[in-house]
C-alpha cells in the first residue's frame, strides 16, 4: 500500500469517526423547554449538560445526561429518571412536552 493510499485511508477513518461524534453529539436534542400541561412545572435544558427547573416560580439549577431513551436528571443530589419518547418525557407521576421555541 502506497504512502498516499494510507494518508487517504487514515483520513477517511478520521473523518468517519468525527462525524459518528457530531451526529451523536446533536442527536440528543434536548436543548428547549419541556412542561406539564399546567405549565406549572418547567424544564429548560441547555448545551453542557446543564438543566433548570422552575416549578411554581421557583428555579433550580441542575445537570442531566441523556442515556439511550433515558434523561436522568439530577438536582441537590436528587435524580429523577425521565423517559423519552419523542417529545415528551414521563416518569410514571410526571409528563412533560417541548415547547415550542
Amino acid at each position: 500500500m502506497s504512502l498516499f493510499q494510507r494518508i487517504v485511508r487514515r483520513l477517511c477513518a478520521t473523518s468517519t469517526v468525527l462525524i459518528v461524534l457530531l451526529l451523536v453529539a446533536c442527536g440528543s436534542g434536548m436543548d428547549g423547554t419541556y412542561a406539564d400541561p399546567t405549565g406549572a412545572m418547567t424544564l429548560e435544558f441547555r448545551s453542557g449538560g446543564e438543566v433548570r427547573q422552575s416549578t411554581l416560580g421557583m428555579t433550580m439549577a441542575g445537570t442531566y445526561e441523556v442515556s439511550g431513551d433515558e434523561v436522568i436528571v439530577e438536582f441537590n443530589n436528587r435524580r429523577m429518571v425521565f423517559e423519552r419518547d419523542g417529545d415528551r418525557l414521563t416518569n410514571g407521576m410526571i409528563a412533560l412536552t417541548k415547547q415550542d421555541e
